[in-house]
């Protein structure tokens, strides 16, 4: 799974709860170009693309996608946190906490497993 900074990949990590999901952080949106590389580093069979619900994350989401074309890995849009109407992975996590909200310590209960896209 792929993400913008290293807090949405470990927040991935949480929400998803799946031991065998690789995360990469590209700490930034301007390494949105080291994709390639990472592919032909890697060997990927699947990749999701799980980058910022906001401008600069939706033109990122583009260039990964133009950038994987025609490489042999699967390509998959995380949209957990698009449809939840947050801005990333941390938020949503985050935002499943009513405690949270009330600024209070909190626990957020993990899941066993969630659904990833196109499992």
């Amino acid at each position: 799974m792929i993400t913008e900074s290293i807090l949405d990949s470990l927040a991935g990590d949480v929400y998803f709860g799946r031991p065998s999901l690789s995360l990469c952080a590209l700490n930034g949106i301007p390494n949105v170009k080291w994709l390639e590389q990472i592919v032909a580093t890697y060997s990927p069979r699947k990749i999701l693309l799980a980058l910022d619900n906001d401008p600069a994350g939706k033109e990122a989401t583009e260039k990964a996608k133009e950038i994987l074309k025609g490489k042999k890995v699967k390509v998959e849009i995380v949209k957990d946190h698009i449809n939840a109407g947050v801005k990333d992975l941390h938020k949503l996590l985050t935002a499943e906490s009513d405690l949270m909200k009330e600024e209070k310590a909190f626990t957020i209960p993990v899941p066993e497993q969630r659904s990833l896209p196109g499992s």
